[in-house]
C-alpha cells in the first residue's frame, strides 16, 4: 500500500470515515477541510494519494486537484470523491486532473482495490529499466 494519503473533504464525518478505515490499515492519514488547506498540506506533506470531494465548498475540487497537479505532476495520484460521478466528467476536465474516481458514500472494497492499484503502479515504475541498447547506439 501507499504510505501516506491526504483526505480533502469538506463534511467532517467523511474525513473522519475515511481516516478510520484508512489509518485501520495502517496507513499514516492527512485531514483538510477545505481546498486551500488541502493545496497546502500536499505541497508540503507529499502524500502518495490524495482523495478530493469533486463538491467542496470555496475552492472546487476540479480546482483543488488541478493546482496540486500543476505543482507536483504525475508524482502524486489524484482520486475524486463525489455523490455522484458522471460519465462525461470521466473524458472531459476532470480526467485530465484525476487519476480514479469513488463514489461516496466509498465503498472500503473498491478504496482499498485502488490502493492496491497504486502499489503495483508505483512497483512497476520503480523496477522498470532503460531499454538495453547496442553499443553502436549509446
Amino acid at each position: 500500500f501507499p504510505k501516506h494519503i491526504l483526505v480533502i473533504d469538506d463534511d467532517q464525518s467523511v474525513r473522519n470515515s475515511l481516516a478510520l478505515l484508512l489509518r485501520a490499515y495502517g496507513l499514516h492519514v492527512s485531514l483538510a477541510p477545505n481546498g486551500e488547506n488541502g493545496i497546502a498540506q500536499a505541497l508540503k506533506l507529499r502524500p502518495d494519494i490524495v482523495l478530493v470531494d469533486l463538491g467542496l465548498l470555496g475552492l472546487n475540487g476540479l480546482e483543488t486537484a488541478a493546482r496540486i497537479r500543476a505543482k507536483l505532476g504525475k508524482s502524486i495520484y489524484l482520486i475524486a470523491l463525489s455523490g455522484y460521478i458522471q460519465k462525461s466528467r470521466k473524458t472531459g476536465t476532470a480526467a485530465k486532473r484525476f487519476d480514479q474516481y469513488l463514489v461516496k458514500p466509498v465503498d472500503p472494497k473498491e478504496l482499498i482495490r485502488l490502493l492496491n492499484e497504486v502499489k503495483v503502479r508505483k512497483i512497476a515504475k520503480q523496477t522498470s529499466r532503460p531499454p538495453i541498447r547496442k553499443k553502436s547506439e549509446l
